[in-house]
């Protein structure tokens, strides 16, 4: 399997984190494909932090606040 290693970097608390993804999958994802249907096997706080760098942590106290 070709993978891709995806460095995000959390807005609000700053942690580093790598996300190691299928390279044919991050490409579809790249060209407009919907990251749920490229990435189901991810759970949707992975996914968030692939869109927006915000970590599972953090969003999970976001959402709590909400």
């Amino acid at each position: 399997m070709n993978t891709v290693n995806i460095k995000t970097v959390c807005p609000l608390c700053e942690k580093e984190t790598i996300i190691t993804v299928d390279k044919e999958k991050f490409e579809k994802y790249q060209n407009g494909a919907l990251i749920q249907n490229c990435f189901p096997e991810l759970s949707p706080e992975v996914r968030e932090q692939l869109i927006s760098g915000i970590c599972p942590d953090c969003w999970n106290t976001f959402v709590t606040e909400e």
